[in-house]
């Protein structure tokens, strides 16, 4: 029993060895030797040492620091006089773009040496899309890992690289600048230049499908067209009247025409073109993330990704039912707090709307929620969450929708897939209910 104590004194000292040999003691100092973990840093150490030994021990230690030093100047000069003389463009085809899409990139350096350029690298993770808040971004931006590995481009030359790649997040593309770089032929040090963008693509969120069920009949009847009684070509018969120059053939009466020997013509009521409100309910996800002190950053943090992935399917429900509406014939406005965007069919309107989408970004709408926040009185259709509504169902709330309500669930990934509509239980007493059920492809 004494032994095995022992044993267990000795792993835990061991344990606390090991872990003091791991801790950083002067972490305020690390910036002044980094540069020791780089090859010129290792190589400066070397070309100290064969100083000191040509110093107090004989000329072979200046031979060697000679050696040293070439190599140092030729690792140095080198990149730099390929990156100075060389140019840079990065360009994408398309000017718009959906999620999981491929886009056409192309990369385009220009040459002006007489001699090829080796070692070409993309120093920055340009490709990188991960749809993060502003801190995080910049952290993907100000990281310097190696993205890609060029080929050799020849002297005098302009050589372009392609490829494809499909974003998966919406926004733009690409979302960081990138740097090209180069350490050829040692290693030693790497020189880069910027590379410019001149060409961006705006990604469109990815919209999924709602299949054609009985829920899509019951949303044209709940929003079916209401006419007037004045003169038009589609609604119910209104009466008769003489032809016109221009009326079309087939709207000629003929029985009529006949008795009476001229050419009467059937009129019918002129349909308006109504608009529905689909309102996007966020209002339960508007508090701030809970954290206390500075050990729950990362808590706090999650728990914001989490209340953003929640309203971004929101959004795309909301999104999928704007064009159902619009494929019914309806014009839609689309109201998410203090921003409103009426859209209908046509093309230059569904652009504007996605476009502006594209550049939605959920944390500065959350912060500016409590100082411009507003709400319509009286929507047509709202698109929230189960929990929230049935938690108050007793409340009269001012988002209640005067046609229906869709339920969203948190944990399905509303980029992928189909979505179907079923009836559900409604909290609201006369308002019809249905919530989403993810079909994959």
């Amino acid at each position: 029993m004494d032994r095995w104590r022992l044993i267990q004194a000795f792993w835990i000292n061991l344990k606390r060895l090991l872990s003091t040999g791991n801790q950083d003691f002067c972490p305020g100092v690390n910036r002044y030797v980094y540069w020791l973990k780089r090859p010129i840093g290792w190589l400066l150490t070397a070309a100290a040492a064969a100083a000191l030994v040509g110093v107090s021990v004989g000329p072979q230690g200046w031979v060697v620091f000679s050696v040293i030093m070439a190599v140092i100047i030729l690792g140095v000069a080198w990149p730099a006089v390929q990156m100075w003389a060389s140019h840079a463009s990065l360009g994408v085809s398309q000017s718009r773009g959906m999620e999981g899409q491929s886009l056409r990139v192309t990369l385009r350096i220009t040459n002006h040496l007489p001699f090829p350029l080796w070692g070409l690298m993309i120093g920055e993770r340009f490709l990188q899309d991960s749809h993060s808040s502003d801190s995080s971004a910049a952290e993907d931006a100000g990281s310097a890992d190696t993205m890609a590995a060029l080929a050799r481009v020849p002297a005098w030359s302009i050589t372009e690289f392609h490829w494809d790649f499909a974003p998966q997040h919406r926004g733009h593309f690409p979302r960081s600048g990138a740097r090209l770089a180069t350490g050829f032929p040692f290693g030693v040090w790497q020189s880069s230049r910027w590379i410019n963008c001149e060409q961006t693509a705006t990604v469109w969120p990815h919209v999924p499908q709602l299949r054609d069920t009985l829920a899509i009949k019951q949303l044209q009847a709940v929003g079916e067209q209401a006419y007037e009684d004045r003169a038009g070509e589609e609604g119910d018969f209104l009466g008769l009247r003489a032809y016109r120059d221009g009326d079309a053939l087939r709207k000629i009466h003929w029985p009529q025409t006949v008795r009476s020997g001229n050419l009467v013509v059937r009129e019918s009521e002129k349909a308006v073109n109504r608009q529905l409100t689909v309102l996007v309910d966020v209002a339960d996800l508007t508090g701030p993330p809970q954290s206390r002190g500075l050990s729950n950053i990362t808590i706090s943090r999650t728990l914001g990704a989490a209340r953003e992935s929640e309203a971004e399917g929101r959004l795309r429900v909301a999104l999928s039912l704007t064009e159902t509406l619009w494929n019914l014939g309806f014009s839609v406005r689309l109201q998410l707090g203090y921003q409103t965007w009426e859209a209908s069919s046509d093309r230059r309107s569904v652009q504007s709307l996605m476009d502006a989408l594209a550049e939605w970004s959920w944390p500065q709408f959350f912060d500016r929620w409590q100082a411009r926040r507003t709400i319509n009185l009286r929507p047509d259709f709202v698109v929230g969450g189960w929990e929230a509504w049935h938690q108050d169902s007793g409340v009269v709330r001012q988002s209640e929708p005067a046609q229906g309500m869709i339920f969203v669930h948190r944990d399905h990934d509303y980029r992928r897939g189909v979505l179907r509509l079923v009836d559900c239980c409604s909290p609201k007493f006369g308002v019809p209910c249905w919530q989403t059920i993810e079909e994959l492809r």
